[in-house]
C-alpha cells in the first residue's frame, strides 16, 4: 500500500473517530438496580461487566433472565477496581467516599437520575443509552413505550375506577410518584390523594373498587400475609398484581400499566 493509500485510511478512521466520539464501551457495570433494568434492556450480555445483587431476583429474572449469567456487585469500590469496567452506570444517592474512589478507577461515571413519569423515562432511557451507544436500540424501547401509552389512553374509562395499592403493610400510596403515574395513564386513581397509612378498617372505609399488589416481593412470607388474605377483602374486592420494577422508571412500565388497565377493566364493570 502506497504511503498516499496509508495516509488516506488513517484520516479517514481519525475523522471517523472525530465524528462518532468514543468507542462504544465494552465492558459497562450497574452500582443501582434501576441502571441494571435499563442496561439489560439495551446492551447484550457480553457486554455488562457487573449488574448488583437485585437483579437476581426473581422478579427481574422474569423480565431479564440473562441477569441470572452476569456477576452481581454489592455496590463497593472495591468491586468496581477488580472488575476493571470502562463504564460505570451509578445511581444519585451513592456515597460521597465510594464517588470519590470511583472517579479513581479511571473508567467514566455516569449517574442515572430518578424518572418519576413517562417524560423523565424518555429522558433518562435517551441519556443512558447515549452513554452506552446504544441509541437504536433505545429508541426502540421508547417506540414500545409510546405504543403502550397510546392503548392506555383509548381504553380508559369513562369514570376512573378507585384503586388502593395493598399489601404494603398498610401503606397506601396516592398520585404521587410512579404509582401514581401508571394509575393516571390507566383511568384509575388511588383511593387516598397523598400517601398514608391504613388499617382494614380505614381501607374498607375508603371503598377501593379494586386492591392492586405489587409483585416485586411475591411469594415471600411476611406477617402481613394474614392481612391481605383476610375474608373481608378477599369476599369484596377484586385483586390484581403488576410489575412494579422496584420503583424503576423504565420504558416497560408502559406495558406494565396496560395489562394493569386490561385486568382492572375486566373485574371492575362500569
Amino acid at each position: 500500500m502506497s504511503v498516499f493509500r496509508r495516509s488516506c485510511k488513517t484520516l479517514i478512521v481519525v475523522a471517523a473517530g472525530l465524528l462518532c466520539g468514543a468507542a462504544a464501551p465494552q465492558r459497562v457495570m450497574s452500582l443501582n438496580v434501576c441502571a441494571d433494568q435499563l442496561l439489560l434492556a439495551l446492551l447484550p450480555e457480553k457486554r455488562i461487566a457487573s449488574l448488583t445483587f437485585m437483579a437476581r431476583e426473581p422478579q427481574p429474572l422474569r423480565i431479564w433472565p440473562q441477569g441470572a449469567r452476569i456477576p452481581v456487585n454489592y455496590g463497593s469500590a472495591e468491586e468496581v477496581l477488580a472488575a476493571k469496567p470502562d463504564l460505570v452506570l451509578t445511581g444519585p444517592f451513592m456515597p460521597a467516599l465510594t464517588r470519590q474512589l470511583l472517579q479513581r478507577s479511571g473508567a467514566r461515571i455516569v449517574e442515572v437520575p430518578l424518572a418519576e413519569n413517562f417524560d423523565q423515562i424518555r429522558a433518562v432511557t435517551r441519556q443512558v443509552a447515549a452513554a452506552l451507544h446504544a441509541e437504536a436500540r433505545g429508541e426502540i424501547l421508547l417506540a414500545h413505550m409510546d405504543e403502550d401509552l397510546q392503548a392506555l389512553a383509548k381504553a380508559r374509562p369513562a369514570t376512573p375506577i378507585r384503586v388502593a395499592q395493598w399489601g404494603n403493610g398498610g401503606y397506601v400510596p396516592g398520585q404521587s410518584g410512579l404509582f401514581g403515574v401508571m394509575l393516571t395513564a390507566m383511568g384509575a386513581q388511588s383511593i387516598t390523594a397523598g400517601d398514608g397509612f391504613y388499617d382494614l378498617e380505614g381501607l374498607l372505609a375508603g371503598k377501593p373498587d379494586a386492591l392492586i399488589f405489587s409483585d416485586t416481593y411475591a411469594g415471600m412470607a411476611t406477617l402481613r400475609t394474614d392481612q391481605d388474605s383476610h375474608p373481608a377483602l378477599t369476599r369484596r374486592y377484586p385483586r390484581m398484581s403488576y410489575s412494579s420494577f422496584y420503583g424503576c422508571g423504565v420504558p416497560q412500565l408502559a406495558a406494565a400499566a396496560r395489562k394493569l388497565q386490561t385486568d382492572l377493566n375486566k373485574a371492575v364493570k362500569r
